[in-house]
């Protein structure tokens, strides 16, 4: 019987694998217009020309190598999207996708995962040593087609994969969200999270992923019955006596 059972418990782990590969959930976060709705997005830019100044309140965000004549840069996160029942530590994280629509297209932009931790409401251009996002940026990826050739002013939406920081967040690295930095002066523009509901798309961060498979369930390990104790104690002290016996 033993047998029999440990041979279903193996089953049953087997088939909750395989329903846990076959499985996968695709969550979006996108800054909500009503209570109770998803409010974790931070975005902002940050300027040269006014490295003391906050941006976080701003409905648009400018990447631009002269913005009235200064550097502009822009950061985004999207804050509490791990854990409970959005997407569980150590998940398999299929796609990810950061969305921006675009208010005014222009040259290409270069994206990197930020090392250092920033807020919307105090972050400057000097909270980064006074250099804006130089240094604090992971490796770059160059985002093209941005141009108003290969866009439609305020209607794209432009995906950015972005699968790889969402599966370092998901093993445990700590999440400060993206920084933008501009290659041009023709800069480009998005809508942020701040935007009013007037048919513009907030930056949203769409993500498929599968939850890490449960546990195995304990193995069933049957106790003997008090009186199979009984006997199996009377057995060995019979063995004793007669090992004792032998050996005189």
């Amino acid at each position: 019987m033993k047998f029999k059972k440990l041979t279903t418990i193996a089953l049953g782990a087997a088939l909750s694998t395989t329903s846990y590969l076959a499985s996968a959930t695709v969550l979006t976060f996108q800054n909500g217009y009503n209570p109770g709705d998803y409010a974790g997005t931070q975005d902002t830019e940050i300027r040269s020309g006014t490295p003391t100044a906050n941006y976080g309140a701003n409905t648009n965000l400018s990447i631009d190598l002269s913005n009235g004549g200064s550097v502009s840069q822009a950061l985004f996160r999207f804050d509490n999207i791990f854990g409970g029942a959005l997407i569980p530590m150590g998940s398999a994280i299929g796609t990810a996708t950061l969305g921006l629509q675009i208010h005014s297209p222009g040259n290409d932009l270069r994206i990197g995962r930020m090392l250092s931790a920033w807020d919307e409401g105090t972050v400057t251009w000097n909270s980064f040593f006074g250099g804006g996002l130089s240094g604090v940026l992971g490796p770059l990826s160059t985002l093209t087609g941005l141009d108003s050739g290969s866009v439609t002013d305020e209607v794209t939406v432009y995906n950015i994969n972005v699968t790889a920081e969402l599966q370092a967040w998901a093993n445990g690295a700590a999440n400060y969200g993206w920084g933008l930095v501009p290659t041009g002066t023709d800069g480009v523009d998005f809508h942020a999270s701040e935007h009013p509901n007037d048919g513009h798309v907030r930056p949203l961060l769409t993500v498929s992923f599968k939850a890490p498979p449960p546990p195995p369930p304990p193995q069933d390990v049957t106790m003997p019955e008090p009186s199979t104790l009984a006997l199996m104690s009377l057995g060995l002290l019979g063995s004793f006596g007669f090992m004792r016996r032998k050996a005189r």
